[in-house]
């Protein structure tokens, strides 16, 4: 029950994606989940198969094209088998359609560097496509996850080397539309493998931008990103090698992880694989957390700690 209402299917009323109560009683109780993709229609439960082909073009993640709601194929080819469903919790929402987010953007003369919740009945993060919501209203739900791409939505790794350039955090360089993406290998140059980014871990005033380390931030060297002088205690770097010039900065991609659990330090910079690191890393790690070498030579001396949250 929801409003006086009793419903039998996924809803999407007050919301732009299908949604449920978990309990019999939303009223009461307010628990509430998105629907499963299987609960959304379509001719197929597969999972979405990226990227596939439709009419002649190729899809690396869900579409609107000749539908109300995101789709995807099930196959790789939509002409050939006819096999399809809608997209669940990775669908996209808002008024501007799959324009990517805009950091940083004003809503209620307030600037936001990142995702904001506010003003969203449910709670959902939510960015403006432009950077001025006030004068364009044009905004669409974030995505928490990775989703699309030739990896069919695999986890980030990060640092990842493109072009020879190594990347801290997500970049749109190469996307036509501005897209912002991430390897899902160490290497993208070598494997080629990739997924578009959440966009919840973007952010700052120059997002897709690379890390530049080491920064200047109030005249102290910094050789990774840092919290200081976020209120969020979120982790962040300059794109620049001089912050307090340039006022140039991204949130770093790192996931929140728990307290290490070996109690040396990091060291920085520090050599893994013959590769020079000058922040923590999730490579050849099972359970995708992040971690450092505790000296400045892993492949010499095999000493870690996983990365502090």
């Amino acid at each position: 029950m929801y409003g006086g209402h009793t419903y039998h299917a996924c809803t999407m009323v007050n919301s732009h994606l299908p949604w449920c109560a978990t309990t019999a009683n939303y009223n009461t109780d307010g628990r509430w989940s998105y629907c499963p993709d299987t609960l959304l229609g379509g001719n197929s439960e597969e999972s979405c198969t990226f990227p596939f082909s439709y009419k002649g073009k190729e899809y690396t993640a869900c579409t609107m094209v000749d539908k109300k709601r995101p789709w995807c194929a099930t196959t790789s080819n939509y002409e050939a088998d006819h096999k399809w469903r809608y997209c669940g919790t990775a669908a996209l929402g808002g008024s501007s359609d799959s324009s990517p987010c805009v950091f940083p953007f004003i809503y209620k003369g307030k600037t936001h560097h990142s995702c904001t919740a506010v003003d969203d009945r449910m709670g959902r993060p939510w960015c403006a496509t432009t950077p001025n919501y006030d004068k364009d209203h044009l905004w669409r739900f974030c995505f928490s996850e990775a989703y699309g791409g030739n990896s069919n939505g695999q986890r980030c790794t990060f640092p990842f080397i493109y072009k020879k350039q190594l990347f801290y955090t997500c970049t749109n360089a190469g996307d036509k539309m501005g897209h912002f993406w991430c390897a899902t290998t160490h290497n993208y140059d070598r494997h080629k493998l990739w997924s578009y980014c959440p966009d919840t871990i973007l952010g700052g005033n120059a997002p897709g931008k690379s890390c530049a380390f080491p920064f200047l931030y109030n005249k102290q060297v910094h050789y990774t990103c840092t919290s200081d002088g976020e209120s969020s205690e979120k982790l962040w770097c300059s794109t620049t090698r001089n912050y307090d010039v340039d006022k140039k900065w991204t949130y770093c991609s790192t996931p929140v992880y728990d307290r290490p659990s070996h109690d040396k330090p990091c060291v920085f910079p520090f050599i893994y694989n013959n590769f020079k690191f000058h922040t923590c890393t999730n490579l050849a790690e099972a359970s995708g957390k992040f971690w450092c070498s505790s000296t400045d030579s892993y492949d010499r001396d095999h000493q870690w700690s996983y990365c502090p949250a």
